[in-house]
């Protein structure tokens, strides 16, 4: 099961950086730069194994290809509260401006999230981390 974990992360991410690409070289073929959110709870071996997972996934996609857009992730702690997650995703929306936000992994972390990102027309993608799931917290927000 651990194993199946980092695997879902890096699927995620993959899927997560083609969308940002796509959407980049649609809006600015002159673009250089696409931020990205990432909302984990850091203090947890699964939040750090996401991070890694991430990180290895944007090396990986950059290594044998040549792109214009560059994603650049940027990685903020939600620890185990709801309010901390929705506090994280304002901060990335308002000062770093991301384009997209990857995450909460809890539940209803995600609930707050995807409702702020459904709010200003920002993709959330929350990978369901939990068996028993709503359909609010099962499904991808794209705005």
């Amino acid at each position: 099961m651990l194993m199946e974990i980092p695997r879902f992360c890096c699927i995620f991410t993959l899927i997560f950086m083609s969308f940002c690409v796509v959407q980049l070289n649609c809006r600015n073929a002159t673009a250089v730069k696409a931020d990205i959110g990432a909302i984990l709870d850091l203090h947890t071996t699964l939040g750090k194994i996401c991070r890694s997972c991430i990180s290895m996934a944007i090396e990986d996609f950059y290594s044998n290809r040549d792109h214009t857009a560059m994603i650049v992730p940027h990685f903020r702690d939600s620890g185990t509260d709801a309010f901390a997650a929705a506090s994280a995703a304002i901060e990335l929306l308002k000062n770093t401006q991301v384009m997209a936000i990857l995450g909460p992994q809890r539940s209803v972390q995600a609930d707050f999230v995807i409702d702020i990102g459904d709010k200003v027309r920002v993709p959330v993608i929350s990978p369901p981390m939990s068996p028993i799931l709503s359909s609010k917290e099962s499904h991808t927000s794209f705005g």
